[in-house]
C-alpha cells in the first residue's frame, strides 16, 4: 500500500512490519486501520477513530485511500474489519479489489 494520500490536509505512513496504516488529521493522530499483508492480499482487520474525531467521515477518508492505493498496487483485499465490511457494501465500486478466493467476512458482524 502506498503511503502517499489525495488530501491536503492528512497523510498516511506505514508503522513497522506495515501492519498499521495511521492517519494525521490536522496535527493530531485521528484514525488508524489494522492489517495484515500477504504477498499480494491484505487483511483488513479493525478500524479505529479517536472519539474527537468520530462521525466526521475520517475512517471512510482513510478507507477510501487505502482501498485506492490496493488498486493502484493491483493487490486484493481480505476484510475482516466490519466497518471495512459495511464501507465495501455502500460503495460497490470497491467489491472487485475483495479477494475471491478469501473473501473473509464481507458481511462484517456488529456489536
Amino acid at each position: 500500500m502506498s503511503p502517499r494520500t489525495q488530501r491536503k490536509t492528512s497523510s498516511s505512513r506505514r508503522t513497522s512490519s506495515q501492519s498499521c496504516t495511521k492517519r494525521p488529521w490536522t496535527a493530531k493522530l485521528a484514525a488508524g486501520l489494522l492489517y495484515s499483508r500477504t504477498g499480494d492480499r491484505v487483511l483488513l482487520l479493525a478500524t479505529s477513530v479517536f472519539p474527537e474525531f468520530r462521525g466526521k467521515g475520517v475512517a471512510a477518508r482513510l478507507l477510501g485511500g487505502v482501498l485506492d492505493s490496493l488498486r493502484k498496487d493491483n493487490m486484493t483485499a481480505t476484510v475482516s474489519c466490519p466497518f471495512a465490511a459495511a464501507y465495501i457494501r455502500a460503495h460497490p465500486e470497491y467489491a472487485d479489489i475483495v479477494d475471491a478466493r478469501f473473501p473473509g467476512n464481507p458481511h462484517g458482524h456488529h456489536h
